[in-house]
């Protein structure tokens, strides 16, 4: 059998958006493809003794701590490539995740954004997102970019300048369209402090968290009624995704619905090479099939709660005291 390739992966996904219930046979493929086919994934696999394990549940498989992508390239073999997203690196080091496909991460984002918000033909968007657009490896920023694309419209980065925020808002309603608001949360505060008082009650609102060093971090709960009273948008939404990440999750409010390709699991911070769990509370593992090319299976540094029906919430990080066992950074 040939090795497989990203059209073969591709092809796959595009049958678990029909079958949802192939998402563990896909998972499990992809496992035994990665653990041979990524480098570090594999060293890692080998260096914690789970080089050996057959899973066959989602539980079982190992998840490959987040810190990776910070210092080594995250790639499979046949997936080589320079094009990568870079997180801010607020706080230290940027992580990079190389994508093989980056047009199938548009793809790929427009098809959850689409089934989980809804059509996007109707809504242009304006982007308050300063931190994000000032990187040219944000994924986030080239998210946007595809969603304005499907849309039929050039969307708007604000940053800051909320004079500026105000002509989009009112250029976008005087073309018949409703506005579709993506703002970094700090940016949103900032937005409410300003005393400008805009109205957003035809709004569609969608706070992507990350307050970048800015201000002090809060619970997702709290920020969401103060961006409520604050804004009174038509709808209030918030999105999850990461750097390491191809998929997104989106919350309403709080509690985030994963997209196809992506789940959470739990994991208990103090012994990370224990399997996880498919609910409860702890740190979040995630699986995402769409990260084909790179690794599947990562141990965020997230704390939350997966609930029964595979929705999750993010209650904050770990600190560093509490990541152990996931420090086998190898040089």
């Amino acid at each position: 059998m040939s090795t497989p390739d990203s059209a073969y992966f591709q092809k796959k996904l595009s049958v678990l958006r029909e079958r949802p219930d192939s998402f563990l046979e896909l998972a499990l493929e992809l496992f035994t493809f990665q653990s041979r086919k990524n480098p570090v994934y594999a060293e890692y696999l080998k260096l914690t003794g789970l080089n050996t394990i057959k899973p066959t549940e989602l539980r079982e498989i190992p998840f490959l701590p987040i810190g990776f992508f910070k210092t080594h390239k995250i790639i499979c073999s046949g997936f080589e490539t320079e094009f990568a997203f870079t997180s801010s690196g607020t706080g230290g080091q940027s992580s990079k995740h190389f994508i093989y496909d980056p047009d199938f991460y548009d793809e790929n984002s427009l098809y959850i954004f689409e089934r989980q918000v809804g059509e996007l033909k109707n809504h242009e968007i304006i982007a308050p997102l300063p931190g994000y657009e000032e990187n040219p490896g944000s994924s986030l920023i080239r998210m946007v970019r595809a969603l304005a694309k499907a849309s039929d419209a050039e969307a708007s980065f604000s940053g800051l300048d909320f004079q500026s925020f105000l002509k989009a808002l009112s250029d976008c309603r005087s073309r018949h369209k409703q506005p579709l608001i993506f703002g970094v949360s700090h940016a949103l505060l900032q937005l409410i402090e300003s005393g400008l008082n805009p109205d957003l009650s035809d709004c569609v609102i969608l706070e992507t968290g990350g307050m970048k060093g800015l201000r002090k971090e809060m619970g997702k709960f709290e920020l969401l009624q103060i961006l409520q009273a604050g804004l009174k948008p038509k709808i209030l939404i918030s999105e999850f995704g990461m750097c390491e990440l191809m998929s997104q999750a989106y919350g309403f409010p709080e509690k985030y619905q994963s997209g196809y390709s992506l789940k959470a699991l739990i994991r208990n911070p103090e012994a990370p090479l224990e399997k996880s769990s498919q609910t409860g509370r702890g740190a979040l593992n995630f699986i995402d099939l769409a990260n084909y090319g790179s690794c599947c299976f990562i141990a965020s540094e997230d704390l939350g709660e997966v609930a029964a029906d595979g929705s999750f919430q993010v209650f904050g990080r770990l600190d560093q005291a509490e990541i152990r066992g996931c420090n086998l950074l190898f040089a």
